[in-house]
């Protein structure tokens, strides 16, 4: 991805700039370039209160849309005033917003060390020493060689598999690749990869893959075997339902009844492991209604729980 080797030829100062640059443009939505220069003039990152040439400023622009598909146009309104164009896909979704985030987050805290002390971070996703071999090896369409042990073994594994792709989930990264000798799609934790190495066999990726597509029926990254999206039933109360308001649990996420002190979501999904999950993981302010399947599973795990701890 060449727009990662950009990110490191950038210095710290700059990158901030870009952060600055559009934080105002999100606050302001319109503005010419005489008020970006007059909001430049006043900002932290400018000590020396130097005007910002329109040649550093056009620079800028070039350089925000490069690095986190960002564009910044100008627009006639009476007089011309610079506004970010409204992309929801590039700007809200995908790695470039999620490297925007950081980078802001960053910005934001570093330009004020009192505050460091202050905020509380999570720990950066693991597994990131091992991207650098998987990214080129994606890019070039080449195998890799991998070794891991799983959690559940403390046996070395080896396996050569097609990469297809990465995603985050819960801090830590995962490759979906498929087997060499076989057409199985396979899961593997970045943080139990031991090495990876890419190796001189070349594949064809297939061309109706797509990564966001293939993870919209499922929650979490465990993939069953034979996928079965249902319509799936969840009762949450005593509070909870304002929680998956403000932040659903899937992109299907419907509220089909709404109670006094309760709700009913819907889901289209499959039903895996990391769903089952995050159920147990809300006590009894979740509430399975349908289906049948899900509720046994859960049933399951339940009474798993009563023999170990006697209720």
């Amino acid at each position: 991805m060449r727009w990662n080797i950009i990110f490191l030829m950038e210095s710290s100062n700059l990158l901030d700039r870009y952060v600055w640059l559009v934080d105002l443009l999100v606050q302001n939505r319109y503005m010419s370039f005489t008020e970006i220069d007059e909001a430049w003039r006043e900002s932290d990152l400018n000590p020396k209160k130097e005007p910002m040439p329109k040649k550093t400023f056009q620079n800028h622009c070039a350089k925000i849309k490069s690095l986190f598909g960002i564009e910044i146009k100008c627009t006639h309104r009476g007089t011309y005033q610079y506004h970010i164009v409204e992309k929801r896909d590039a700007f809200v979704t995908g790695v470039r917003s999620w490297l925007y985030n950081s980078f802001a987050l960053n910005s934001i805290v570093s330009s004020d060390a009192s505050l460091s002390s202050r905020i509380v971070l999570e720990k950066l996703p693991l597994g990131v020493s091992k991207l650098s071999p998987v990214l080129k090896a994606m890019k070039n369409s080449k195998m890799l060689r991998i070794e891991f042990r799983s959690y559940r073994s403390r046996e070395l594994s080896v396996k050569e598999v097609v990469p297809y792709c990465l995603k985050i989930y819960h801090l830590v990264w995962y490759l979906l690749a498929r087997d060499r000798d076989s057409s199985a799609l396979h899961i593997y934790n970045m943080e139990r990869v031991t090495n990876v190495e890419e190796i001189d066999y070349q594949f064809t990726m297939p061309p109706e893959f797509n990564a966001g597509a293939f993870f919209s029926n499922y929650l979490g990254v465990i993939v069953p075997e034979k996928p079965v999206v249902e319509t799936i039933l969840l009762k949450v109360k005593d509070g909870q339902e304002e929680y998956l308001r403000s932040i659903p649990w899937h992109h299907s996420q419907k509220e089909v009844v709404t109670g006094p002190d309760y709700a009913v979501f819907e889901f289209r999904m499959c039903i895996t492991t990391d769903l089952i999950q995050r159920i147990m993981s809300q006590g009894y302010l979740v509430e399975v209604l349908a289906p049948e399947s899900l509720k046994e599973r859960v049933k399951n795990v339940l009474l798993k729980m009563n023999e170990i701890y006697g209720l």
